[in-house]
């Protein structure tokens, strides 16, 4: 009899796919950050109508992940598949968007009374009502999409999400100037529209699939596990989104609108990478379930990939924040920069501490842990609310400010069931930041000092005195960050070329 061949690295399994898409989305999500800029432009009262926006978003997308189900987690955790199994949780996740898009267009109404002293408030509940099929067509798409990523097809599932945002920026264009923010919301039915039709027509699930008899009895103990994922997709969404609708009902539209674009670009490091690498990962952790060695490693060489690539970009954007936001923002919210520009700082730590938290829940939930993950989630989630809550009255700092205690009181819970579970150690977790920590910083540095003397030198420079000058110095900033950033790397002896080798086996 032959010998079993090894198991595959968990990371060369991940790294091509984690890739994939990273390269396809990251295009995408540029031109989305594009069309922000764009719309804080082109729309009339853009405070008002961006924060508009903001809350319809985050409204959106904490609907779609309250009735999930964790159905698309479920497919993608278990080892073996039934079909009668994937018929039965496919037709429960279309029902439970249908229930969705329900739900949230008969309590549009209730939600603009929780908003009703905010500007444009008015406005709100046929903006919701609009968006509200969005839920549905969001669902239905999430079975063929889980078998896709399950498969580790990542470059299909890549290109489909890349062309449906490309569809969406594309759309907003079009619309934008003749229906306003409603412009943007149809744009974005038909994003989410498309998206599920080519998941259904290119994926391994069909709709002809759907007529096989459902095995309820078989999707039992998946569901049990999907609904603890679920339950913890809700609560990671009140701390990465519900925060918005609550800074909107105590400072208003605008506050909350100014806060969602600080978020949008904090998350961009983590959305453009991190978010793929766990997607990636999710999968091929899943198939080293009761291997605690290979899932620590795992581990560590995932947190030392984030982080080399994560918190330099992310001290670097605290760095340049003042240049970034005055171009990002524009000129109607330069009563705003100060203070925002402080915030965005704050929130960079925050991130890092949520990228940590993130990518450790991501191996813990592959490997079956998803209940006592949802109990570390409610408190975090609970904490967040919280500490938002306390840190408004000293506006956009104290609520950045209260996001960074959250941060780090979510990675402490999940840090100690890492410990318990596959025996993580604290001297594991910062071998991730001993090569990131000083490149991080150098690229943060050496971009202030770069700032500072672009606008001692140059007063022109300096946010909102001239544009192109601005745009110099903060190109100039990004270069020399970016500069000192690989030079560093080099110092401490990271060889990037052919570590990427090593990790794809080559």
């Amino acid at each position: 009899m032959a010998d079993a061949s090894p198991p595959p690295s968990l990371a060369r399994v991940a790294a091509s796919g984690a890739l994939w898409l990273t390269a396809l989305n990251g295009a995408a999500g540029i031109l989305g950050l594009g069309l922000n800029w764009w719309l804080n432009r082109q729309l009339p009262d853009a405070p008002v109508q961006m924060g508009l926006w903001s809350v319809v978003l985050s409204v959106l997308l904490m609907t779609s992940l309250a009735f999930e189900g964790g159905v698309g987690a479920a497919l993608q955790q278990r080892k073996d598949l039934v079909p009668g199994a994937i018929t039965a949780l496919a037709w429960l996740q279309i029902l439970l968007g249908i229930g969705g898009s329900l739900v949230l267009h008969a309590f549009a109404d209730p939600l603009a009374r929780l908003l009703s002293g905010a500007a444009g408030a008015s406005d709100l509940p046929d903006l919701v009502r609009l968006v509200s099929p969005a839920v549905a067509l969001i669902a239905a798409g999430l079975p063929p999409k889980a078998l896709l990523q399950r498969d580790l097809k990542f470059r299909k599932v890549g290109s489909i999400e890349a062309g449906a945002t490309l569809l969406f920026v594309a759309g907003s264009l079009g619309l934008t100037p003749r229906l306003g923010l409603r412009g943007v919301i149809i744009a974005t039915l038909v994003r989410f529209g498309v998206e599920t039709a080519a998941y259904w027509t290119l994926g391994t699930l069909r709709p002809w699939h759907l007529l096989r008899l459902p095995d309820w009895r078989a999707s039992g103990e998946m569901l049990h596990y999907g609904v603890g994922l679920a339950l913890q997709g809700l609560f990671g969404t009140v701390v990465r989104q519900g925060d918005v609708l609550l800074v909107g009902a105590l400072a208003g539209t605008v506050t909350a609108g100014i806060y969602r674009q600080i978020q949008t670009l904090v998350v961009q490091p983590y959305a453009k990478f991190g978010s793929y690498v766990a997607r990636a990962t999710f999968p091929a952790f899943a198939r080293a379930q009761g291997e605690p060695e290979r899932l620590r490693r795992g581990i560590t060489r995932m947190q030392r990939l984030l982080s080399l690539c994560i918190v330099p970009a992310l001290l670097g954007m605290a760095a340049v924040a003042p240049r970034l936001l005055a171009e990002y923002l524009g000129p109607q919210f330069a009563e705003h920069l100060d203070e925002a520009s402080i915030a965005l700082g704050l929130s960079c730590v925050a991130a890092i501490a949520f990228m940590y938290t993130q990518s450790v829940g991501v191996v813990m939930n592959a490997a079956g842990h998803s209940h006592p993950m949802l109990w570390r989630q409610v408190v975090a989630g609970v904490a967040t609310l919280g500490l938002i809550a306390a840190g408004q009255p000293f506006g956009l700092i104290g609520i950045s400010a209260g996001r960074v205690v959250a941060g780090a009181i979510a990675l402490m819970l999940v840090l100690d069931l890492a410990k318990r579970r596959v025996g993580l150690t604290w001297r594991e977790l910062a071998l991730g930041l001993r090569e990131a920590v000083p490149a991080g910083l150098a690229c943060a540095l050496v971009a202030i000092a770069v700032g500072v003397a672009c606008g001692y030198r140059w007063p022109a420079t300096l946010p909102f005195h001239a544009v192109s000058p601005m745009r110099a110095a903060l190109l100039a900033q990004v270069a020399a960050g970016a500069l000192a950033y690989g030079t560093t790397l080099l110092l401490v002896g990271v060889r990037p070329l052919k570590e990427w080798r090593d990790l794809r086996g080559r």
